[in-house]
């Protein structure tokens, strides 16, 4: 009988590892055939270019990790706020290299300007355009020759007076077209303001060129310069 009782626990203890061995098989199996994820911004509907990307356009997705491109966005605010470079479509992964940051610097002169600026380019030469000194990012005033008030009040004279302040600039290039200049040989700058800045200098280019044979100089601001001149007309003293 002690046999038989020595028999049956050594069975059982054989079947206890069994058991151990299959659930551990088992959960390896699951642990085999889970699913990695990763969260990826998703736009929700199609998005066109040059639009403004909301948090009512996107959503946060958990997809397979292997299927979220390297350059896909993980958070909502990586992403709402920016601008689409070009056309996402709805449930297409939201990728660092289709959007663009307002006013931040990119590849396209639309994507630097702020919302409410514009953009106007002007010819140069090595005197009105200070000698090759000014690059990307500094801010100019801008004067010239324009016919004004006469002291009297009964008619038009010519006076020098800033025509505006202050006005970023965003590129200097070559008449040529060849692109960006180095910064020492260009014959062109572009410029940005607001719309009213935009036709004053418009109208300063154009009238005092066509009025006066004269031209419109730009004036280099230093670096932390934030003041606003209140200037008036320069007249000559005879």
């Amino acid at each position: 009988m002690k046999k038989v009782y020595m028999i049956a626990a050594f069975l059982a203890v054989v079947a206890a590892i069994a058991v151990w061995y299959f659930a551990a098989s088992l959960k390896d199996s699951e642990e085999a055939t889970e699913v990695k994820t990763r969260d990826a911004v998703v736009a929700i509907i199609n998005l066109p270019a040059n639009t403004v990307i909301t948090a009512e356009m996107v959503q946060v997705q958990k997809l397979p990790a292997e299927a979220v491109n390297a350059l896909t966005l993980s958070t909502l605010d990586e992403v709402v706020g920016r601008v689409a470079k070009y056309p996402i479509m709805a449930a297409e992964q939201v990728m660092s290299n289709k959007i663009s940051e307002t006013g931040a610097e990119a590849d396209k002169l639309a994507y630097v300007l702020k919302d409410g600026q514009r953009a106007i380019s002007m010819s140069v030469d090595s005197v009105s355009g200070l000698a090759g000194n000014v690059y990307a990012g500094d801010y100019v005033d801008v004067i010239a020759m324009m016919m004004v008030p006469n002291a009297a009040g009964d008619g038009v004279e010519a006076a020098s007076t800033f025509v505006l302040q202050k006005l970023l600039v965003l590129s200097t290039g070559m008449n040529s077209g060849t692109g960006q200049s180095t910064g020492r040989d260009y014959g062109i700058i572009t410029l940005a303001g607001t719309p009213d800045q935009i036709l004053q200098l418009y109208y300063a280019l154009n009238s005092a060129y066509s009025a006066l044979d004269s031209r419109v100089y730009l004036v280099l601001r230093p670096a932390t310069d934030e003041e606003t001149l209140d200037t008036t007309y320069y007249r000559p003293k005879y």
